[in-house]
C-alpha cells in the first residue's frame, strides 16, 4: 500500500496581543512634605523576540488634601547606566485633589491642567512632561527584559497627608525588531575658532553629558548624525 500523508502542520500560534497592562500590587502607600510614597512594578511582559516597544501610558491614582498644585507625582527607571525620571504632576490641577485613574502617554492630546474644577477627581490622559518613550530606550517593556518602574509622590504643603493609591503600565508593541546599534558621530562646535571635534557614540547608548564639556573624552549628545 503507499505510504500514509504525514499529519498537518499544526497551525501557527496567534500573535500576542498587541498591549499588555501591568499593575502594581502595592499601595495605598501615605506620604507628606516630609516621606516620599513609593509603588513600585515589575515589567516582565513575557513578549516574544521580534516584538518592539511602540506606546507606554502610565496611570496612577493618588489624593491629595494639600491640592495637586503642591504635589509632584514622577515616574522613575533605575537602570544599570543610566536613571529616567518623568514627571506627571508638578505643581499643576490647582482646585482638585484627587487624580482617579489618570493616564500618561506621549500622543495624548492635551497637557495636564494648570487650573481643575474644585471639589472634582481629575481623570484623563495628558501629555507627560517629556517623552515616556525614554523609558523604552533603557529596556523598559523589552522582550525578555525585566526591569523595574516606581511611582513616586512628594507633597509640598507641611500641613497634609495624601495617599498613592494606584500605578500601572500599559506596554504596547508592533512586530518587527528594533534596529541594530550603530556607531554614530556627531561634530562638537567650539568657541575657540578652532575645527569642530567628531565624537562617537553607540546609538544604543547615548550620551548623559552635554557635547561641549565631555567631547575630547569621546562622548557626544545624541542628535541626528550620519551612521559610519
Amino acid at each position: 500500500p503507499p505510504p500514509s500523508k504525514p499529519p498537518p502542520s499544526p497551525p501557527p500560534s496567534p500573535p500576542p496581543p498587541s498591549c499588555k497592562t501591568l499593575t502594581s500590587s502595592e499601595g495605598p502607600t501615605k506620604f507628606d512634605a516630609t516621606t516620599l510614597a513609593k509603588l513600585k512594578l515589575s515589567i516582565e511582559t513575557g513578549y516574544p523576540n521580534g516584538y518592539t516597544v511602540d506606546r507606554l501610558v502610565a496611570c496612577a491614582s493618588v489624593i491629595y488634601p494639600g491640592g495637586l498644585e503642591n504635589l509632584r507625582l514622577m515616574v522613575r527607571h533605575v537602570g544599570a547606566e543610566t536613571t529616567v525620571t518623568r514627571d506627571l504632576v508638578l505643581r499643576g490641577g490647582s482646585g482638585a485633589d484627587t487624580i482617579t485613574d489618570g493616564c500618561w502617554a506621549d500622543d495624548a492630546a492635551d497637557a495636564f491642567p494648570a487650573i481643575a474644577p474644585p471639589g472634582l477627581p481629575l481623570t484623563g490622559t495628558w501629555v507627560p512632561d517629556k517623552p515616556l518613550a525614554s523609558f523604552a530606550e533603557a529596556g523598559v517593556g523589552a522582550p525578555g527584559s525585566a526591569e523595574e518602574l516606581v511611582l513616586i509622590a512628594k507633597g509640598f504643603d507641611d500641613a497634609s497627608v495624601g495617599s498613592l493609591e494606584a500605578f500601572s503600565l500599559k506596554v504596547c508593541y508592533r512586530p518587527g525588531a528594533p534596529p541594530k546599534p550603530h556607531l554614530a558621530r556627531v561634530e562638537c562646535p567650539t568657541t575657540d575658532g578652532t575645527p569642530p571635534r567628531v565624537c562617537l557614540y553607540r546609538s544604543d547608548r547615548p550620551p548623559r553629558m552635554p557635547c561641549c564639556t565631555t567631547c575630547e573624552t569621546g562622548s557626544c549628545p545624541a542628535a541626528a548624525a550620519p551612521v559610519v
